[in-house]
């Protein structure tokens, strides 16, 4: 509800004239008084809904009017002393689902994150939600409503939307709400529904916040064969490209999801197990949208995982990889390509690979870089030039800032500035020349290089490794 409707409607309440403190309390004993006469008039007249009609819409108005404590954050804590968050609560077992939609509406303005941290009092209508069976009512009943019904439809959206208000203002609850409630299983299957709609890209962005910073999330999301449910879900996209923006917002979605879920050791197995690595390597061979965030997720899914670089070698990834490394059929106009990250995730890849492979496996990918005159050692080379020169740059821009910074700091800002592509590029460089020093060397020089830049940067990247840990 927008500030114009609030203002509308505390301008029209009669009974409301000011919200203080009384006039809260009338309105909850109203609310009380409303619930009480149509549970009465409900059990009296169960098989004639006419005669307990009226009861109900009056009912269904005080929650409306009720809207307007969203205004008065500083009485919250009011509503949980009088019982009013529990008896609120209670309505989700309401058989009306009309008086069920404007109970999650109520619960949405309340719960709106600027309004519970605007004081430290909020605290108590939190908890007062929290107690209980709060969170199992809210999501049975997002399973309740018919979305194809534009009110239950927004009804599940404000729904998701509460969720995502109290995570925002308790990040702990991105684990209670998946381990209390069946909420992953119906985001997961909600996200494989063909149709677009608004309540599908909101499970989407949903989904990716639970598992962002949680490991048991991505854990459970791997239990709940969520990683066969997000590759089902991306691989609609091999022969499409996504409609419009928000389609585009989908597919963001799901590659962040899958990528977060990627940091948990079996989910990265199980990406292997059902084929992720060849779904990867067609979206990157069609050039779509979808190539930038497939090389995203082939970085995710290689890191420290011996047996998924072996598989990757085996199906035939290196000829793709390296495709992509020397900017064969690169269409800059697409969407599907973005040169810094794509330069940084395939220099993860290559820099995976060297770390994992042994024997057979490893010679494959060192000969690469010895192929057509060693045309990987020229791309290694520009890039290594590209990025000292990218990061002498924002050295000089750090330099005239007037704020002096700790020196883990500055480390981290160097990072988003390109020294983290520049070390992965460099170790990639050392490697190869411990093999071919003589064309290496060669190569470096023509174009104004030496092994002795790339010395340095692996230098002070294993410095400030150790520093960090």
């Amino acid at each position: 509800m927008d500030e114009e409707a609030i203002l509308k409607m505390v301008n029209e309440a009669e009974e409301v004239e000011s919200l203080d403190e009384v006039s809260i309390k009338r309105m909850i004993l109203t609310l009380e008084k409303k619930m009480n006469e149509n549970l009465f008039q409900r059990s009296k007249y169960g098989e004639d809904p006419e005669k307990f009609l009226e009861s109900e819409m009056e009912l269904d108005e005080e929650l409306k009017k009720m809207q307007i404590l969203s205004t008065a954050p500083e009485f919250y804590p009011l509503l949980a002393k009088l019982g009013a968050v529990s008896s609120l609560v209670s309505l989700f077992t309401h058989e009306n689902v009309d008086i069920v939609v404007d109970l999650i509406s109520l619960l949405f303005e309340l719960t709106d994150p600027d309004t519970l941290t605007e004081t430290k009092q909020t605290i108590f209508f939190v908890d007062a939600l929290l107690e209980g069976d709060f969170l199992e009512y809210l999501v049975e009943n997002i399973k309740r409503m018919n979305e194809k019904d534009e009110e239950e439809s927004k009804a599940v959206h404000n729904a998701l939307g509460i969720i995502e208000n109290l995570i925002e203002v308790r990040p702990d609850l991105s684990e209670l709400v998946t381990t209390k409630t069946k909420l992953l299983k119906y985001l997961l299957e909600k996200i494989q529904q063909n149709e677009f709609d608004d309540n599908k890209l909101y499970c989407g962005e949903i989904l990716s916040i639970l598992v962002q910073n949680s490991t048991l999330n991505q854990q459970l999301v791997g239990k709940e064969n969520g990683i066969d449910f997000l590759l089902m879900a991306i691989s609609k996209y091999r022969k499409k490209e996504p409609e419009n923006a928000n389609d585009e917002e989908v597919v963001e979605n799901l590659f962040d999801t899958l990528c977060f879920c990627l940091q948990e050791p079996e989910n990265r197995n199980l990406f292997r197990k059902l084929d992720g690595f060849r779904l990867m390597l067609i979206l990157i061979k069609g050039k779509g949208y979808c190539r930038k965030s497939a090389l995203k997720a082939l970085d995710a899914a290689l890191a420290d995982n011996e047996s998924n670089c072996f598989h990757f070698v085996e199906v035939l990834g290196l000829k793709t990889l390296f495709a992509s490394f020397m900017k064969k059929s690169e269409k800059k106009a697409k969407k599907g390509f973005d040169e810094a990250k794509d330069e940084e995730h395939i220099a993860s890849c290559i820099v995976s690979l060297l770390n994992q492979l042994k024997g057979e496996s490893l010679d494959r990918l060192l000969s690469k870089f010895s192929e057509n005159n060693g045309e990987k050692i020229d791309r290694l080379v520009e890039l290594h030039e590209k990025y000292t020169v990218k990061l002498a740059r924002a050295e000089k821009e750090f330099a005239a800032e007037e704020e002096e910074e700790e020196e883990s700091e500055l480390y981290l800002k160097k990072l988003d500035a390109g020294l983290f592509t520049l070390e992965l590029v460099d170790q990639i460089i050392d490697r190869v020349h411990s093999i071919n020093k003589e064309q290496v060397e060669e190569k470096m020089k023509k174009r104004g290089q030496s092994m002795e830049s790339v010395k340095k940067i692996l230098l002070n990247e294993e410095r400030n490794n150790n520093n960090n840990q």
